[in-house]
């Protein structure tokens, strides 16, 4: 009876050792798999934020791209604008200066005219 008993009991640690062992395992590869889990979303996570950085660094780079070529162009403008006032200027002050002598002139003929015929 008790080698029956000891047999029994043997057989029973046996089958609470084998549980406990695979319990063990299912619980190491529940935790594993939830570990994986969590390492992939916090990738996901990762590549999204980087994503969204570039992405926010390339608008920033073409704003910026964008205001340096307005500025370019005004500056442009601004210099062909002034081009063409000095131009203008240049002209109007030759245009007066040429009826400033042709007024000369007349008024020296017309000077010349009295005195001959004064005399």
């Amino acid at each position: 009876e008790e080698e029956k008993a000891r047999a029994i009991a043997a057989a029973v640690s046996e089958q609470l050792q084998a549980a406990e062992k695979e319990k063990a395992h299912a619980i190491a590869a529940a935790v594993s798999e939830h570990v994986q889990s969590a390492e992939e979303e916090k990738a996901r996570a990762i590549a999204v934020a980087v994503s969204e950085q570039l992405q926010a660094a390339e608008e920033e780079k073409a704003r910026a791209i964008a205001v340096a070529v307005s500025e370019h162009v005004q500056a442009a403008e601004e210099e062909k604008a002034r081009a063409i006032a000095a131009a203008v200027s240049e002209q109007v002050q030759s245009a007066e200066e040429e009826k400033a002598r042709a007024i000369a002139v007349a008024v020296s003929e017309q000077l010349q005219s009295a005195e001959e015929e004064k005399a």
